[in-house]
């Protein structure tokens, strides 16, 4: 699109009525009608109709437009997609040919394309690197993906450590909380008598 644009067409312009005074031929004693009574009504019925026209048309250009740029983008994508198929069937040759060495019409060189065998055999060794080369990717790939197995299972056995944990936590103030329990309903009296037993066992022990 070249950017410019039109302005939205009213059809309701040509719906409306149009105000135009005729003069009734049938009748003789017509009234006679001012020199410009009807001129500017038909003046102003042929401006909007020129107008519509010209919206109408503009819009036929831009779409016509937009389906011929279309139409490219659709040419170009089917001669990118032939080409690499073209190239692809080409390579397939070319590794095919250098495996089976030089051709018996044109010693040492490519039939179809007059390269010689050497490159083709660059291309083929070109070709065995990047197979290496994807090998090596799928290998590390492979010991990241175990060791991230082996970091999720010690951390599954982590939160098992903290989940016996927060247990025990659990059960230590459920303890403090059933000993403050008892304390506070012992009595003075109670609580010097526990002290006591307390102290003497403390010092009996050996």
């Amino acid at each position: 699109m070249d950017g410019k644009l039109v302005e939205p067409f009213d059809p309701d312009e040509l719906e409306r009525p149009r105000e135009i005074v005729r003069s009734n031929p049938s009748k003789k004693n017509d009234v006679p009608l001012p020199s410009n009574a009807g001129t500017e009504a038909q003046t102003s019925r042929k401006g909007k109709e020129k107008m519509a026209m010209q919206h109408e048309n503009a819009f036929k250009d831009e779409v016509r437009k937009e389906l011929r740029e279309l139409k490219e983008a659709i040419t170009m994508s089917r001669q990118e997609a032939k080409a690499i198929a073209r190239s692809q069937k080409e390579t397939t040759t070319c590794l095919g040919q250098s495996s089976a060495g030089p051709s018996n019409h044109m010693e040492g060189t490519d039939v179809h394309r007059g390269q010689p065998v050497a490159s083709l055999q660059t291309k083929s060794a070109s070709m065995a690197e990047y197979r290496n080369t994807i090998a090596r990717m799928l290998e590390e790939c492979k010991r990241v993906v175990e060791r991230n197995t082996s970091l999720e299972e010690e951390l599954v056995i982590a939160q098992h450590k903290i989940d016996e944990l927060e247990q025990r936590v659990k059960e230590s103030e459920a303890e403090k909380h059933e000993m403050l329990a008892r304390v506070t309903a012992m009595g003075r009296r109670d609580l010097h008598d526990m002290l006591k037993a307390t102290i003497s066992r403390t010092i009996q022990l050996p």
